[in-house]
């Protein structure tokens, strides 16, 4: 009598572990969707002679494709006051592809970005306010190192360099730097 009651509270024990049992997490998630802050340095062929570098915020998505690549992009916003135009509002999306040396909870990479900037600057023309605007388009590289806190949230930094290209102007170099949170699903 006490062997059958023994095997149907094995039963009722591995069905109910196997019921309330997750989903195996053998692999990081493929997509994520986060907020970044950092800063960006002029592009010098907007003369905004301010204080810098000028601080950014936006948000960032990934989506991995495979074999260590991803696909990344991302809209930041920075605001300056300065002296030549009261006010610039700077906009700056970009997309890239990044290659992850490794596929781990720490995970360095590298990448190749294109980069867009429009300026919307207040300057003051004839004693009235006037806005102008500017853009630049732009290619470069990208290094950066993500840490996986948890299996849905990782903490990351990136170091871009572009070169960013204007009609009649020469080549400006920008450095970018920026600490991002996302999370992953």
């Amino acid at each position: 009598m006490l062997a059958p009651m023994r095997t149907w509270l094995t039963i009722l024990v591995l069905t109910a572990g196997a019921l309330c049992a997750t989903p195996a997490a053998a692999q990081f998630q493929n997509h994520s969707l986060g907020v970044r802050v950092g800063y960006l340095t002029e592009p010098g062929a907007l003369d905004l002679q301010g204080t810098f570098p000028i601080p950014a915020f936006g948000i960032n998505g990934s989506f991995y494709i495979q074999d260590h690549f991803d696909f990344f992009g991302a809209m930041d916003v920075g605001i300056q006051e300065n002296s030549l135009h009261h006010q610039a509002l700077l906009i700056y999306p970009e997309v890239a592809v990044r290659y992850f040396f490794f596929e781990d909870y720490l995970r360095p990479y590298a990448g190749a970005e294109l980069s867009f900037v429009h300026a919307f600057l207040n300057d003051e023309c004839d004693g009235t306010s006037c806005s102008t605007t500017d853009n630049l388009i732009g290619a470069g590289a990208m290094l950066g190192l993500e840490y996986s806190i948890t299996d849905q949230l990782s903490l990351g930094g990136s170091a871009e360099l572009v070169a960013l290209f204007w009609l009649n102007e020469p080549v400006i170099l920008e450095p970018r730097i920026f600490v991002r949170l996302s999370t992953n699903f």
